[in-house]
């Protein structure tokens, strides 16, 4: 089949339609004419790979790697990278558009680093003498290319290198410390030390942790200046991880409280606030949905959920909270653009929103928003 594609969608999709019907074609970039082929048909949609570009984009490029197109790690190194910013901030105004209801007027704020090798650790494919990724939908895994991945570092590029995988089948963990030194999983109990800004961070190499090396500061110094936190003011980390933005929140505030479900990440960030003199904060291994709105009473709340966003127990517990300022972090434009929903019936206004590229080359997006309740506003 023929197709003209028209449109991006999230999940590193062009758009087409065949009879009316939408094609999500992996890879594809608007103004591509191309002959493909259908693996997913559903009621409404269909999903489809390219068999031949037959009139390419006029923005369309050459990628850089080999693997693109078989490799699952890469959407957009068909793309310069301002092409690739405005084809996110297109998805982002869709999503707010179609789900929150927010017209395209909103303003977002863009921020980016270095294309490439900004990974500081990463998850490889193994299976006893292949090292690389999974093709996109499937387990089969795609070597590196010789020069090694463009999204790792190059430090991490020459660990996997000299990494003996011979009695490896599965997922393998990577990380590089802040000094160089590479680590893995092999060993369960790694312990990595990581450092953003004047902050060290001690995590199991397991464990959740922002990969760009470029970013992290710039990420946690957003959050802060969002957060409009005072000496005098109270705050509450819901999915703090290891304390990665609960630390230098605690630095311009009176005292805080993180939470996370993960045991391991609370024992570490209760290790990372006496690591980094903070003695003001408190730490519970408990998810977003079983919070106790009713003993704390923050000015500010900051949520990095995962992907799937908060759940709807979750969003009722920080309305119930009301606090001045929700700081929403996330990594799925869909998820967050349900989530605000509620938030908006409740009273706040989208202040600020700062689309912050942690995963150039990817169809990862990252955003940081700033809600704020409008005065006299009633609490659901």
């Amino acid at each position: 089949m023929k197709i003209k594609i028209d449109n991006i969608a999230y999940g590193g999709y062009g758009v087409g339609r065949i009879n009316g019907k939408a094609v999500f074609v992996n890879n594809a970039i608007p103004g591509d004419e191309m002959a493909i082929e259908v693996y997913d048909e559903r009621k409404s949609f269909s999903f489809a790979v390219c068999k031949e570009v037959l009139k390419p984009s006029d923005k369309r490029i050459n990628p850089l790697c080999c693997n693109f197109e078989i490799c699952g790690g890469c959407s957009y190194l068909n793309l310069e990278y301002s092409d690739e910013i405005e084809s996110k901030i297109k998805i982002i105004r869709d999503h707010l558009k179609r789900i929150a209801l927010i017209e395209d007027k909103v303003n977002i704020n863009i921020i980016s680093d270095e294309r490439y090798h900004y990974r500081s650790h990463c998850n490889i494919k193994c299976d006893g003498i292949i090292k690389g990724f999974h093709s996109k939908n499937s387990n089969r895994i795609v070597p590196f290319p010789a020069s090694g991945c463009l999204l790792i570092s190059d430090k991490l590029i020459n660990g996997i290198e000299l990494l003996n995988t011979r009695d490896v089948a599965g997922d393998l963990k990577l990380a590089e410390d802040w000094k160089g030194n590479i680590f893995n999983n092999q060993d369960k109990y790694s312990v990595i030390e990581e450092k953003t800004g004047d902050y060290y961070f001690r995590r199991n190499v397991n464990s959740f942790f922002q990969s760009n090396r470029f970013l992290r500061k710039k990420m946690s110094d957003l959050v802060c200046d969002y957060s409009e936190l005072t000496e005098n003011d109270e705050f509450t980390d819901i999915c703090a991880g290891c304390g990665f933005l609960t630390i230098p929140l605690s630095k311009i505030s009176s005292h805080g409280t993180g939470y996370d479900i993960d045991h391991t990440s609370i024992k570490f960030a209760i290790d990372n606030s006496l690591l980094n003199n903070c003695n003001n904060l408190k730490f519970f291994p408990v998810s977003e949905s079983d919070i106790n709105p009713v003993r704390i009473n923050p000015k500010t709340v900051i949520v990095d959920p995962p992907r799937n966003g908060i759940s709807k127990k979750g969003r009722w517990t920080i309305n119930s909270m009301n606090p001045d300022i929700i700081v929403y972090v996330s990594c799925n434009p869909s998820t967050y653009s349900r989530d605000i929903v509620d938030f908006l019936k409740n009273g706040y206004k989208l202040e600020k929103l700062t689309m912050i590229d942690m995963f150039p080359c990817t169809y990862h997006i990252e955003l940081i928003s700033k809600l704020v309740k409008i005065k006299g506003a009633h609490k659901v």
